[in-house]
């Protein structure tokens, strides 16, 4: 099995968290010597099963040793995961999570079917632990959620929710696809004029750094439209943390905060590599750490002398 290819199919090629993915797979793949092919669903979700679809549909000699998928639409995906443990190739969920891996595990014994995703819950404990250390008397929060179907956006809202129950804090929530075009249009759309919104103190919650931007650009845009007389006090916290994207954009002031999530496609391709030169099988569910940027002491040093 180590001689066969890894098949990485992508949610997008535009997200900054798909791009980690992507570089992240191909070092791994070059280390454990594994041809890597590459196929990327622009956030299509039929596109993304006809591709796996294709691949399956290969001869068995043909077929790759192991499918890496961060995808479009967790359960459309079922039924292929389900073919390709009967034909022996092995599959990982990226940043996903199936309640059905575990049967299909003991279904298929012989296969590798796991899932390798950072801690999404603590994500969520993480941004809910941020939000109460920027917070200040009057504001409207704003929850920007990935899509409603995403086991990772449920995961992230059950950590936050967790986080902060017991406390007074409430919060509307929009949904979004991971992308700042679509963060800028969700918040745009909550923001109509006919809605009344008040947006002169928000706080910001996405659960990624592309749709964060996306969200504060239609903050400013709407505080530009009030006119002079508008004053926008915006906080914004996102998720994903790489060096040239979310660290960047809290550097630069348009974040107040992010969380360093590892790309796990490398992880992944380890996992199976061990596991095809004879060695430990993957867990069904491996998870990698995540924490935050910058750390909280230094978030509440900078905000405690500010907070009214």
């Amino acid at each position: 099995m180590a001689e066969r290819w890894v098949g990485l199919f992508l949610h997008d090629r535009l997200n900054d968290y798909q791009a980690l993915l992507l570089a992240d797979a191909q070092q791994a793949a070059v280390r454990d010597g594994l041809a890597l092919v590459v196929e990327s669903a622009e956030k299509e979700a039929d596109r993304q099963v006809r591709q796996i679809r294709d691949v399956l549909a290969l001869p068995a000699s043909d077929q790759p040793g192991l499918i890496l998928v961060s995808p479009v639409r967790d359960t459309e995906l079922l039924p292929l995961v389900t073919q390709a443990a009967r034909q022996s190739v092995s599959w990982a969920f990226l940043t996903r999570w199936l309640d059905e891996i575990p049967i299909l595990r003991k279904t298929n014994p012989k296969v590798d079917v796991f899932s390798v995703s950072a801690d999404q819950v603590e994500i969520g404990r993480i941004q809910a632990r941020q939000l109460l250390l920027i917070l200040r008397p009057g504001d409207t929060l704003l929850y920007l959620s990935g899509p409603l179907g995403a086991s990772s956006a449920r995961a992230r809202a059950e950590g936050l929710r967790a986080e902060l129950q017991g406390t007074p804090h409430r919060w509307d929530t929009l949904y979004s696809d991971w992308s700042e075009s679509g963060g800028r249009n969700a918040v745009t759309k909550w923001l109509d004029p006919s809605r009344a919104r008040n947006a002169s103190k928000l706080v910001l919650i996405a659960q990624n750094d592309d749709m964060a931007a996306g969200a504060r650009a239609a903050v400013e845009q709407w505080g530009q439209a009030q006119g002079a007389g508008a004053v926008v006090d915006l906080r914004v916290l996102g998720c994903d943390g790489s060096i040239k994207r979310g660290q960047r954009l809290v550097s630069d002031g348009r974040l107040t905060a992010t969380i360093v999530v590892p790309p796990v496609s490398g992880r992944a391709i380890e996992e199976h590599a061990i596991a095809a030169r004879g060695g430990r099988r993957p867990e069904a569910r491996v998870i990698v750490p995540v924490r935050p940027w910058p750390d909280l002491a230094a978030l509440r040093f900078k905000h405690s002398g500010i907070r009214s």
